[in-house]
């Protein structure tokens, strides 16, 4: 069976329906067990850390390990175990069976994990280790720092900087924290960040923090000038994680498609719409090999129209095995158009703008479904090109224009 969930506004509202499917042993239980995160704040993958320390935590009643115990340990490590789960409870762990919630539950942010994220942890620390993560390579620190930063959610902002407290501060971290303290909802968490990274920032960096107005027109590329050495461009995915907003700022700030975030942020530009099986992709002008990577996703075997912007001379094989293609957009530097172009058979409108070829493939004359051609220019014309334009309903190739 298939669990089909959409149209959720506020997963807050859906909790309780949510856990009940707890209720539903195997697919059902692992898939709440394993997708817990839809219930946070801002649904964050929030990795159960010792950042929590100093929070309230509840057990569910169907937890399977003794609770006394996991009292102990957590009391222990620092945190405040409930003998039974309160409205405003901060971290819930999660059994494999539904229980009845406190009155107004759903009115207060929590966090929630399933019990085996409780007993890793456990494991993992004890009383010798409550002021050191030890166990958390600068990397994992980095990744969960970074969600609790990209939350938005200022308690979660809060946990971040007692995180970055105990174990230092990374340097590749700065950008994010200059952007979230100058972003931030909670006046007391852009005073705690400043005080975290004083005398880390360079002179330049330092200003980027104080003179530079987040919101303000081009103030990322501003910032960029004035200190090049600082990674504003990271700025940009930090504010486009907490706001969902400002995506292409990440590109005009750099081409280096070396850069952490390179994949992260280009996945975010796919404009996928799964109602009319359409993609676009609007960042820069794709390689060979990121359009092989864009294409070879499963879920866009089936798409009917491709809209993108190209760099490299020749188009890749997968473009042509996307048989089920109705429409074809392409901003195209190359001058050749493959043969196999032939292969899309459904196709019905095809669209080479900004191109410059210098023959069109005799295929295209085979195209049985194709009603309307657009190519910005094009030196030599297929010998049946005339048998093609009497089929097409609207034709472009550069100065021969014609409707029909």
């Amino acid at each position: 069976g298939q669990l089909f969930i959409e149209g959720v506004k506020n997963w807050a509202d859906f909790g309780d329906d949510f856990l009940k499917l707890l209720a539903v042993k195997e697919v059902l239980q692992s898939y709440v067990l394993e997708n817990l995160h839809f219930l946070n704040p801002q649904q964050a993958k929030t990795p159960f850390s010792i950042a929590f320390q100093g929070q309230t935590i509840g057990l569910m009643p169907s937890v399977r390990g003794s609770k006394p115990t996991y009292r102990q340990k957590l009391t222990e490590l620092g945190f405040k175990p409930q003998v039974s789960l309160k409205h405003d409870t901060n971290l819930v762990i999660v059994g494999d069976k539904p229980c009845e919630l406190p009155t107004d539950f759903w009115k207060y942010p929590h966090y929630f994990f399933k019990e085996t994220d409780l007993t890793t942890f456990i494991e993992t620390y004890n009383p010798s280790f409550l002021q050191v993560e030890s166990a958390q390579t600068e990397e994992n620190l980095v990744e969960n720092v970074r969600q609790l930063l990209w939350s938005a959610n200022p308690d979660s902002e809060r946990l971040a900087v007692e995180l970055l407290k105990t174990g230092g501060v990374p340097r590749v971290l700065l950008p994010d924290l200059v952007l979230v303290a100058k972003d931030s909802d909670d006046p007391q968490v852009k005073v705690l960040i400043k005080k975290l990274i004083k005398g880390q920032l360079s002179v330049q960096e330092s200003e980027i923090l104080s003179n530079f107005r987040l919101g303000a027109y081009r103030m990322l590329q501003k910032a960029q000038w004035h200190a090049p050495n600082f990674d504003v461009a990271q700025m940009a995915v930090c504010f486009y994680e907490r706001r969902k907003r400002g995506l292409s700022d990440f590109f005009e700030l750099t081409q280096d498609r070396n850069h952490p975030a390179w994949r992260r942020m280009s996945d975010a530009m796919l404009d996928y719409n799964p109602e009319t099986q359409s993609l676009s992709v609007s960042y820069s002008f794709l390689t060979a090999a990121e359009l092989t990577l864009i294409l070879d996703k499963p879920y866009l075997q089936t798409i009917k129209s491709l809209d993108f912007n190209y760099s490299d001379n020749t188009l890749p094989p997968i473009l042509f095995e996307m048989s089920h293609l109705e429409s074809l957009m392409i901003e195209f530097r190359g001058k050749i158009i493959p043969d196999e172009i032939g292969q899309l058979q459904q196709l019905i409108r095809l669209d080479l703008r900004g191109a410059y070829i210098n023959t069109l493939p005799n295929s295209i004359l085979h195209m049985k479904s194709l009603k309307s051609l657009h190519v910005h220019y094009v030196t030599t014309l297929p010998k049946d090109f005339e048998v093609l334009k009497t089929r097409l309903n609207y034709y472009n190739v550069g100065d021969r224009v014609q409707y029909i």
